[in-house]
């Protein structure tokens, strides 16, 4: 496909597009036509059945009826009586025919050379037409064969489906037709591609025609040849040939004036050469002697630089030791403040603790107190239990002289004898527990003492304590005067080294300043040297240069004369 020219591909392309029509046409065609015969047909079946059952109404008067198993019209007989449906076939051209229900009594259908009369209809015809009372359309099979049919209810006088009435068409009958109608357009059609291909190859061979003059044109162009003239009937067509030679033209034109400005060029190139050339070599000699003169200057920058690097050491180390002596005094300065803080902080604590141990003091009173009201309570109980041990002994008397009272009276006192004895162990169970309580109440006296003794001996203690802060807190007011009296001191000198510390960073920062200076300068020097010898240096390689481009434009000048162009007069009339 790459190897075709344009007219080959354009002529291969029309080949495809052709045959692609021409199929794409058949098979529109083939489809329209069948649907266009199928929907003929139908239509022509309906109407010759509808004219056919109007006929046999207009000719045989009488309803329809079934009298001794055969079909009437009236007083006419269609069983075997083909005259009717002759006379139908023969003005439609359809097969006809008259059921008496689903059996054919008279009909214009052949079945091997003879009329299928005694056959019957499909059932599912049977089922539609009779049993339904519907019209059956489409297409059927009768007799094995297909047909495009239209089955017909018979009705008698009661509206009951007595039989069928049948017009219909042979399907070979219609592909028939349809294989006429295609060959038709087939041959048609074929005819319309060969003499779209003849005019398509026509169109083709006036494109390439022309195309090619235009191709051979910038052949000579590119051979440098650029004095032909394109002719007028390339040029002033409407199509993208007329576009392409107009193009090409207008390329030669360009390149006609481009080529004569470069030649006129490469002349004042070569005449300008010769003076640059000699303005090169004067700029050389001249940039020598700049170089000679900054690299001195240079020099005294640089040793300035080396006097001034020299200073800002000694400044860096005198600032360095300054700082840390800053640094010290703030340390002493911040030490100081902790010292007043946690001093003033002690004696808050002092004072507190003060608080706190005289409050426990007074807490320790009051326990005291409470543990001698505690004794006299315990004495209390004391003498109440020796009451009642008094009470049990002489309620265990009393207990013992009802006994021997109760013992007395005989039997009339033995439930008196046992009351007494109950309350006789009673007040010995008493007695015992009174002797418990004495024992309990004796030991925790005993603890109370203990107690009390401690009690005093902790405010002895606390006392003590309590003239020990007192002593502290006076040694903690004594130090926060001193340090009162030191820190301004302390600030004062802190003030001094900070404000000393800011003057050496001026100092410093200044003697950096120029000592930067210098430097700047003299690298700007070195740079400026550097920069007149790469001056001379770059004369001289201009001066080269120009010897160089000098050549160049003659043999450019060569080259452009091996173009033959269109001298001055034609391009004017272009």
């Amino acid at each position: 496909m790459r190897k075709l020219k344009i007219k080959g591909k354009i002529s291969l392309m029309s080949i495809f597009t052709i045959i692609f029509l021409l199929i794409a046409i058949l098979i529109a065609t083939l489809y329209n036509v069948n649907k266009l015969v199928k929907n003929t047909n139908n239509k022509s079946l309906n109407s010759n059945g509808e004219l056919a059952l109007n006929l046999i109404n207009e000719k045989y008067k009488g309803d329809w009826r079934i009298e001794e198993g055969k079909l009437y019209k009236g007083k006419k007989l269609f069983n075997n009586d083909t005259e009717f449906v002759d006379i139908v076939k023969e003005k439609t051209n359809n097969e006809v025919t008259i059921f008496l229900n689903d059996v054919r009594v008279s009909t214009t259908v052949e079945n091997e050379g003879k009329r299928a009369v005694g056959t019957k209809a499909s059932e599912e015809v049977a089922q539609k037409v009779l049993k339904d009372g519907q019209e059956y359309t489409g297409q059927a099979k009768v007799l094995e064969q297909p047909y495009e049919v239209i089955y017909i209810p018979i009705k008698d006088k009661s509206g009951q489906n007595i039989g069928m009435f049948f017009v219909g068409i042979n399907q070979s009958d219609i592909n028939k037709q349809v294989s006429t109608m295609m060959y038709t357009i087939l041959g048609i059609t074929l005819v319309i591609g060969v003499l779209a291909f003849i005019i398509a190859s026509l169109i083709t061979n006036n494109i390439t025609k022309h195309l090619g003059e235009a191709i051979k044109y910038l052949g000579f162009m590119a051979e440098g040849n650029l004095s032909l003239h394109i002719p007028d009937n390339l040029i002033k067509r409407y199509d993208e040939i007329g576009e392409l030679s107009h193009s090409v033209k207008l390329m030669q034109e360009s390149f006609n004036k481009m080529l004569l400005s470069v030649k006129g060029m490469s002349e004042n190139i070569e005449e300008t050469s010769e003076s640059v050339s000699i303005a090169s070599e004067e700029t050389a000699n001249s940039s020598q002697g700049v170089a000679t003169a900054i690299q001195d200057v240079a020099t005294g920058v640089g040793t300035q630089s080396e006097n001034l690097f020299a200073i800002t050491e000694v400044l860096n180390k005198f600032g360095d030791n300054l700082e840390q002596m800053v640094k010290s005094i703030e340390d002493v300065y911040s030490t100081f403040h902790g010292i007043n803080s946690m001093t003033s902080e002690g004696n808050d604590k002092m004072h507190q603790l003060i608080q706190s141990i005289t409050e426990v003091s007074n807490s320790s009173k009051n326990f005291g107190d409470k543990i001698n009201s505690f004794g006299e309570n315990i004495n209390k109980i004391n003498e109440i239990t020796g009451l009642i041990n008094s009470i049990a002994d002489q309620t265990n008397l009393l207990a013992l002289n009802a006994a021997i009272e109760a013992a007395r009276a005989g039997e009339s006192g033995k439930g008196f004898a046992v009351v007494a004895e109950e309350i006789r162990k009673l007040a010995e169970q008493s007695k015992v527990s009174a002797e418990d309580i004495n024992v309990l109440i004796r030991n925790i006296s005993e603890d109370t003492d203990t107690i009390i003794d401690d009690s005093n001996t902790m405010n002895s203690e606390l006392n003590n304590q309590i003239e020990v802060i007192d002593t502290t807190i006076i040694s903690f007011k004594n130090i926060t005067r001193a340090i009162d009296k030191i820190a301004p001191e302390v600030k004062e000198v802190n003030y001094l080294a900070n404000t000393i510390n800011e003057e050496k960073n001026v100092i410093l920062q200044k003697v950096e300043d120029i000592s930067s200076v210098s430097e700047e300068v003299s690298a700007s020097a070195e740079e400026i040297a550097a920069s007149s010898e790469e001056m001379g240096a770059s004369a001289e390689e201009l001066a080269a240069t120009v010897h160089s481009l000098s050549d160049m434009s003659k043999e450019m000048m060569s080259k452009v004369n091996n173009f033959r162009l269109m001298n001055i007069d034609e391009q004017s009339k272009i």
